[in-house]
């Protein structure tokens, strides 16, 4: 889509690293946007579906905003819980 800035995001969760992309205006949007993809895209594998559910519970509640990364550009981190393991998501934008 125009206008929109391609992200780029790494999600942490107990030992599996998950990378995909999304196109957003923001790096909260971007986060929505991600967890729509993974629940729409039968290729997200199926240990990062929950996580996105869970995040976007905690999204919905405006409790886990994405906090810019300290010393860097265009780059935030959000995380949540889910069955007690922290799930680190990490969002860059990766082009405009």
């Amino acid at each position: 889509m125009p206008g929109r800035a391609l992200f780029s995001l790494v999600v942490d969760y107990d030992g599996g690293t998950y990378i995909s992309q999304v196109r957003a205006l923001t790096e909260r949007e971007a986060l929505y946007a991600w967890c729509e993809k993974c629940a729409d895209d039968y290729d997200v594998p199926a240990e990062v579906r929950p996580i996105a559910t869970a995040l976007l519970e905690n999204l919905d509640k405006d409790t886990h905003e994405p906090v810019a990364l300290q010393g860097l550009t265009a780059a935030w981190c959000a995380s949540t819980l889910l069955d007690d393991k922290l799930a680190l998501i990490n969002v860059i934008k990766t082009t405009d």
